[in-house]
């Protein structure tokens, strides 16, 4: 900017210095207001590009927000179709322990009247003795004078348990005396061995002998196996 002396010089000078200074002016002007456009342009470039950076990732978080918004409301149904799955499994659950404890109740009544019909006989209720189930027989055999059991002096004859039985055979009580439960998973307490010795039957022991015939896979020839000497008839 021209201060006041350069402009007084300037007028002193003529009318031709006065057209010159104002052309001067004017271009640098000109290429000032060029270089202005072209860095608001510039700038204004960058911004809209910016801009349109933001309004797409905003555009993309919306977006995202919403996919989520719609994720969770499907949990919270899913969620709630699951608690009331729950609930409607804990009501049956209950109803199955009630329909259990009565059942258990049933079952230890009806046992505890069938064990006291069982022990009820003529000394113990008002029943004639002609209805008792266990009658007390007398021996038709004359008393010897000696005391009952092994006699003095007599060896005893009693067999030995042996460790390795040709057969076993486990007795296991399935259900409670008292209340009917399963005794299938319980843990075994005490296991008692009883054996009985005893001579087996005399039997026929029938042995039966297969002839296959195998078709080769190379030639196709059909091969029969042979028996054994002494074995011809189809039974002997």
């Amino acid at each position: 900017m021209l201060s006041h002396h350069q402009i007084r010089v300037i007028y002193e000078e003529g009318v031709e210095s006065v057209t010159q200074t104002i052309r001067q002016l004017s271009e640098m002007s000109e290429v000032e207001d060029e270089r202005l456009q072209r860095i608001i342009a510039s700038t204004t470039t960058a911004q809209l590009k910016k801009i349109e950076e933001l309004t797409a990732r905003i555009t993309q978080l919306e977006a995202e927000l919403l996919n989520r918004l719609r994720q969770l409301h499907r949990q919270q149904l899913t969620i709630a179709e699951l608690n009331r799955h729950i609930a409607q499994l804990q009501d049956q659950v209950k109803g199955l322990n009630k329909q259990l404890t009565e059942a258990r109740e049933q079952t230890r009544i009806a046992r505890e009247a069938h064990l006291a019909t069982v022990m009820k006989n003529s000394q113990t209720s008002s029943l004639p003795p002609s209805t008792d189930t266990h009658k007390r027989t007398r021996s038709l055999r004359e008393r010897s004078g000696r005391k009952p059991g092994g006699q003095v002096g007599h060896r005893g004859m009693t067999r030995e348990i042996i460790e390795q039985p040709d057969h076993l055979i486990i007795h296991a009580p399935e259900t409670c005396r008292l209340c009917g439960s399963s005794l299938i998973e319980c843990v075994v307490e005490e296991s008692e061995r009883r054996q009985v010795h005893d001579f087996p039957q005399p039997k026929i022991e029938v042995v039966e002998h297969q002839v296959q015939t195998k078709v080769c896979g190379r030639c196709g020839m059909k091969n029969k196996a042979k028996l054994p000497a002494g074995v011809a008839s189809p039974v002997q």
